[in-house]
């Protein structure tokens, strides 16, 4: 339903998410800077034209809070955006856009310590949006909270999108994600998984995000050991004194990954 907006959007999201991973501040604004511009002249309806500012308000919240250092500064950053964007938008395609949004940025804030988010919200922003315009963005976003809250059906519905779906951005690193994610949960995690998990790990904020998350259920659980614990500071290590960069992206599989571990 959204193949047109989302199409559209493209030329803005990717520029700015290639500068947010490589902490280029001034190209990431530049871009925000032109996507509105190239807005105001949009030859669209107003549904879309809608829709598609509610998207650019997202990305412009992603900017500020990415470059903010303070971490009470990005909590009110996060508050702020989800009090701006939960806004009556008047519009069925910009709600649906919106219940995305949302639904990311929830699901962050609940990551980040900002706001408890419980399942019957996930299900309300999530019942808004057509299945086959969950992106991976969302999944990704959605995992998270998952993990974090024990919701083993979203994690095996969200594994199912990154092993069927034409991804080309993080493929390899988010299947295996929501793989151990899944197995741990399940309590039949294999070493090996977790091996690969931060061997495909492609950016220093993804390895910060394992060692928090990953690593500190595994130690709970008595299945982290020091010879994963100094995998992990290698792999920090490396990412650290590299120049940031941004995962690769790579050609679309299709359908031909095989479903299972």
């Amino acid at each position: 339903m959204l193949e047109r907006i989302d199409e559209y959007l493209k030329q803005w999201r990717e520029p700015i998410w290639d500068g947010l991973y490589r902490r280029q501040e001034n190209v990431c604004r530049q871009r925000l800077v032109e996507a509105w511009e190239a807005w105001h002249g949009l030859d669209a309806d107003e549904g879309e034209r809608l829709a598609i500012s509610i998207y650019l308000e997202y990305l412009e919240h992603e900017i500020e809070e990415s470059f903010a250092t303070d971490p009470e500064r990005r909590a009110e950053l996060i508050r702020e955006a989800l009090h701006r964007l939960s806004r009556d938008v008047g519009s069925w395609l910009a709600e649906i856009v919106q219940a995305r949004v949302l639904l990311s940025l929830r699901c962050w804030a609940h990551a980040c310590g900002v706001l408890v988010l419980d399942r019957a919200e996930v299900d309300r922003l999530w019942n808004k949006v057509p299945p086959e315009d969950i992106d991976h963005q969302t999944w990704t976003y959605v995992g998270m909270w998952a993990f974090s809250a024990g919701e083993l059906d979203y994690l095996k519905k969200g594994y199912r999108y990154f092993v069927t779906q034409p991804i080309d951005f993080m493929r390899d690193f988010s299947r295996q994600r929501f793989k151990v994610m899944i197995a741990l949960l399940e309590e039949r995690c294999q070493r090996r998984d977790l091996e690969r998990l931060i061997e495909l790990t492609p950016h220093l904020r993804h390895a910060q995000w394992l060692g928090r998350n990953i690593a500190a259920h595994c130690m709970e659980h008595e299945i982290w050991d020091d010879g994963l614990q100094q995998s992990l500071d290698d792999k920090v290590r490396s990412l650290r004194y590299a120049a940031p960069q941004t995962p690769l992206r790579t050609k679309p599989e299709g359908q031909r990954i095989k479903l299972g571990f």
